[in-house]
């Protein structure tokens, strides 16, 4: 009897300590859970190439997949830089001020702002402007490095669940209270799940570039298309989206004298790109994923704010689990009751 007490304290604590271990890289494993489902048919068109081979062409190309964004992003960039860069050629920072203060000036007025004066705000607060921009740009640099660690891991660990997925289903089914039946049942509609999540992500990132595109176009900028195509790449990846070009974009455009441009670019992007998320992301999806649109909206709500941008994907899947378990509950006590009244009738 001490030798089982002792057995199962060290069990327990072996377990805690494997899942403080695994938790810092908990956005990485569900990075990976995620990619290895939506490349599972990929996978299969190369089954010539053995399990292994498989497994690192697919690989291979879920990472040139994931490196063409940024590619698009660093073009789209560095246009808009080129342009910003030739429009500010020959002025002065003072120069640039008076400008954006003229611009402003009458929006300002509007508000009840009626002396704005920005040269001379920018020189007393540039202690308070320089403090608050450092903490920012380290975020910034650790954010990213993070980022690139999280989507190496990601990659890494992407083989080998493709790799050994026969040997890990069949360890889920092993070790599944459930039947081998229900167990199937549930992991494949939890990858379902993911792949309408999927789905519902790119189409909603298609339709918010789009209007960014119009946005640029009657913003008066050349390289509208383009701009519409990096913001719809930038919608995909939740941890950017669209606010990171819109913003400077816009931000560019008041700061040379474009008031109207600014305006319509930053207009449409707080008031309608960055809220179609919340509006028609969760239908969507819960057309492809069998869940009600409020369920899918907290889902991705919650698992975005438990574990970052992977909880757009980890939310609704844990959703589907969940409900999953609770289902099968509810018919194992339907059927237990059932047997105890066929019992009691005998």
């Amino acid at each position: 009897m001490v030798r089982n007490h002792v057995f199962t304290a060290l069990l327990i604590v072996g377990v805690a300590l494997c899942v403080l271990t695994a938790l810092p890289f908990v956005p990485a494993l569900l990075w990976a859970a995620t990619l290895a489902i939506l490349t599972k048919p990929l996978q299969s068109r190369f089954r010539r190439f053995g399990g292994t081979g498989s497994a690192i062409l697919t690989t291979l190309l879920t990472g040139l997949v994931l490196a063409v964004p940024a590619v698009l992003i660093g073009v789209g960039l560095g246009l808009q830089v080129g342009d910003v860069a030739e429009r500010l050629q020959g002025k002065s920072l003072a120069s640039l001020t008076q400008d954006a203060q003229a611009a402003l000036a009458p929006w300002a007025e509007r508000v009840g702002v009626r002396h704005l004066d920005l040269q001379k705000a920018i020189q007393e607060n540039a202690g308070q402007i320089a403090s608050a921009a450092r903490p920012a740009a380290t975020r910034f640099a650790v954010g990213a490095g993070t980022t690139l660690v999280t989507l190496v891991i990601a990659l890494l660990t992407q083989f080998f669940l493709l790799r050994d997925g026969e040997r890990l289903r069949e360890s889920a089914f092993d070790f599944s209270p459930l039947s081998r039946e229900k167990t199937a049942g549930l992991l494949e509609r939890t990858a379902e799940t993911v792949r309408a999540v999927f789905v519902g992500t790119v189409l909603v990132a298609a339709i918010q570039g789009a209007i960014m595109g119009v946005a640029y176009l009657f913003a008066g900028l050349s390289n509208a298309l383009l701009l519409g195509l990096v913001s719809a790449v930038l919608c995909i990846i939740p941890l950017l989206g669209a606010p990171a070009l819109y913003i400077p974009i816009g931000a560019g455009l008041l700061a040379t004298g474009n008031a109207k441009g600014g305006l319509i670019v930053l207009l449409v992007g707080f008031l309608i790109v960055s809220q179609v998320d919340n509006v028609l992301k969760p239908f969507l999806i819960s057309g492809r994923a069998s869940l009600h649109p409020m369920a899918v909206f907290f889902a991705i709500l919650g698992g975005t704010l438990l574990v970052g941008p992977i909880g757009v994907m980890a939310g609704p899947m844990l959703l589907t689990l969940v409900l999953g378990l609770l289902e099968a509950l509810r018919e194992r006590m339907a059927e237990e009751g059932g047997a105890v009244r066929e019992e009691a009738a005998s």
